[in-house]
């Protein structure tokens, strides 16, 4: 680990290199909770999508499964409905 001395003149650099261990850190914690708290929900997530930006864009997109299941069936019932009346 590299120490905090006010007298060098690189402290600009050790001091981006501190921040991004830690924005590191913190990302990577972020993304732990955000797996285990949409998981309570949509457990079978986990196991499809394994990258964790691809998995905090998939539980945005889907928000609530049964909404996504919902939703699809009925779209494609609408699209059929107007087929046949035309």
């Amino acid at each position: 680990k590299i120490k905090f001395n006010p007298a060098r003149s690189d402290n600009m650099i050790i001091q981006s290199i501190a921040l991004l261990d830690q924005l590191d850190k913190d990302v990577n914690t972020f993304a732990m909770r955000i797996r285990e708290w949409y998981s309570w929900h949509f457990p079978e997530l986990k196991d499809i999508v394994k990258d964790n930006i691809m998995f905090a864009r998939a539980a945005a997109f889907i928000q609530d499964k049964n909404s996504l299941f919902t939703s699809s069936a009925s779209d494609s019932g609408e699209s059929s409905e107007e087929s046949n009346g035309k």
